[in-house]
């Protein structure tokens, strides 16, 4: 069988400090020879990619299994496949103690870990060869993701486009972004609403529910970097989630 390859991509600080930017299987590697003599050779990969091309024997857990076991057991699984023990999967628990009652799962890997996170309503994101879980509306609470305030002074690019559920923001690369990591945004011309969707928005600007800083979970991240290139991009476009107050999540 052809051998795995695998990519890891880290920033470097000022102080020669490496951090994880990004670290996944290679899936596919070309040459582009349109700008010949100088030639770009593009390679793409994708996190989690094992899980989605490993089909094994199905699972099968009767009467009733907490999801912690259960997301174990199919990472134990997906293991089994992957000979280098530094690449194994590992399980990050944020607070998830749920049960679920008389489990099936079949097919690739990847959709029986999205079958058993979506039935316990837990949230599940892969950070390298982490499996962080967090329960739905609940920030990541490791020291790999503190609370970080992000505003125009500290690296905010432009203004923060609301949605019904957050916000999008793009901002100056910092390697301390982190899937599900806790985040407060700050803007003097953007008003953020705390309520949750759910509820009946409010009707006039400067109501209880508008807010000119609020907390946010990262749910998405993009990184856009150029290396080797003097005044080159580097950037990150989040995806954000508003944070429950503990009122909300009582």
């Amino acid at each position: 069988s052809l051998k795995r390859n695998y990519m890891a991509l880290y920033s470097t600080d000022d102080n020669g400090i490496d951090t994880l930017v990004f670290d996944g299987e290679i899936f596919q590697a070309i040459a582009d020879y349109n700008g010949a003599p100088q030639v770009p050779f593009h390679i793409f990969a994708r996190k989690m990619y094992p899980l989605q091309l490993i089909v094994p024997p199905p699972l099968s857990f009767p009467g009733t299994n907490k999801v912690t076991d259960i997301i174990q057991a199919v990472l134990n699984s997906a293991n089994q496949y992957i000979e280098d023990s530094s690449r194994h999967y590992k399980l990050e628990n944020n607070g998830v103690d749920v049960s679920v009652t008389d489990v099936s799962l079949s097919g690739a890997l990847f959709n029986m870990l999205m079958k058993v996170t979506g039935q316990a309503n837990v949230i599940a994101y892969a950070d390298g060869n982490i499996i962080v879980i967090c329960p739905r509306n609940q920030a990541r609470g490791t020291k790999n993701a503190q609370t970080i305030e992000l505003s125009t002074a500290t690296g905010m690019i432009g203004y923060p486009v609301t949605t019904p559920t957050g916000a999008v923001v793009r901002a100056l690369f910092n390697p301390y972004y982190r899937p599900l990591g806790k985040i407060r945004l700050k803007s003097t011309d953007v008003t953020f609403r705390r309520n949750q969707p759910e509820e009946k928005p409010p009707t006039r600007a400067g109501s209880a529910y508008y807010l000119s800083e609020a907390e946010f979970f990262i749910y998405s991240l993009k990184h856009r970097l150029q290396s080797e290139t003097p005044g080159g991009t580097w950037q990150t476009e989040m995806g954000l989630y508003y944070f429950p107050n503990q009122s909300e999540q009582k």
